[in-house]
């Protein structure tokens, strides 16, 4: 997008020096440079933990019984999912865009829509670990409307439905049995 993010995390500080720099490279190379700025994103990582808010959430309340947010459960997150985010760098490349491009679903969801699909899921109570000692009511939407200009692509938000799928390929992997070496 047009407008310079002012970041306020110490992940966003990294994520727009990053920026900053590349762009830099881009021009002093003269290089043509296309950014997409991602919202949260989620999805399926047969690699384990550690990415995607709904894989993280799935085998943290397997392993742990818990559940880590680090905003309020009233706050409402845009999210893509990992198979939009091919897509979308897809329509990129198609597209041949250039510039910086925010991409994410059309609406947001509340995490704690997420948080009682996943209890339902588990059928267990979950604790609650919330990792932001401010916890205020959050509202993290980014405007889409220049890559949709740009390629007539609005993604659909899923997260909620994609999080049953996500939720069975782990127990699957995770309680297979051994055979031969293999889970």
């Amino acid at each position: 997008e047009d407008d310079r993010i002012k970041p306020t995390s110490e992940y966003g500080i990294q994520k727009s020096y990053f920026e900053s720099k590349i762009e830099k490279l881009a021009e002093e190379t003269n290089s043509e440079l296309c950014v997409l700025r991602l919202a949260t994103a989620y999805g399926y990582l047969n690699t384990g933990t550690g990415q995607g808010v709904v894989n993280q959430w799935c085998y943290d309340a397997l392993s742990t019984g818990k559940i880590r947010i680090f905003n309020s459960p009233s706050s409402q997150i845009n999210f893509i999912s990992f198979k939009q985010i091919a897509e979308a760098i897809e329509l990129t490349i198609q597209n041949k865009l250039k510039g910086i491009y925010n991409i994410g679903s059309k609406e947001s969801t509340r995490l704690s829509e997420l948080m009682g699909k996943m209890i339902m899921l588990t059928k267990n109570s979950l604790q609650l670990e919330i990792k932001q000692e401010d916890c205020i009511e959050r509202y993290m939407y980014l405007n889409i409307e220049k890559f949709a200009n740009a390629t007539g692509k609005k993604f659909e938000a899923n997260v909620i439905e994609d999080m049953t799928d996500v939720y069975n390929k782990i127990t699957r992997k995770k309680y297979t049995k051994k055979r031969k070496g293999e889970y």
